[in-house]
């Protein structure tokens, strides 16, 4: 009896990836990156434009809430960003670290918004957030409501 030994020829199969297979996923998710990186960008902006109206917001019903419980009137100094009863700073809030353009304009040209004891604001006036291509305002009302649009 013969003894015959067969060699296999078969290949044995890799789990890894060939060079082409890297280079041609490299290339989509390159693809993908380029096509997203405006709308990330746009995101992003109005991602900042909304935190800065609603911690405009937060400043402003801090000056309030601070007019009512001390029953003086205080006014917000927007540059920065501190509460002022008397001439002098009672309390400093966070700054605003935005990239966008704010501005307030008050009813007859007053220069930062005034909240007396009652919780009224002696004038109304807005503030205006712009970032490139859009805005947002913080309304203040004469009431001392404040809203955003």
């Amino acid at each position: 009896m013969q003894l015959t030994t067969y060699i296999s020829c078969r290949q044995t199969k890799s789990n890894a990836f060939t060079l082409l297979e890297l280079l041609l996923v490299l290339a989509v998710l390159a693809l993908l990156a380029t096509l997203s990186a405006p709308s990330l960008r746009s995101f992003l902006l109005q991602q900042q434009l909304r935190t800065t109206t609603m911690q405009i917001e937060r400043a402003l019903n801090t000056a309030r809430q601070y007019a009512v419980l001390h029953g003086d009137s205080v006014s917000l100094d927007a540059e920065t960003w501190a509460l002022i009863v008397n001439g002098r700073v009672v309390r400093q809030l966070p700054q605003l670290t935005s990239q966008l353009t704010i501005t307030w304009r008050g009813s007859f040209g007053r220069p930062a918004p005034v909240f007396n004891a009652a919780g009224d604001a002696a004038v109304s006036g807005s503030y205006t957030v712009c970032a490139a291509d859009s805005c947002q305002r913080v309304v203040l009302a004469r009431s001392g409501r404040v809203r955003s649009e």
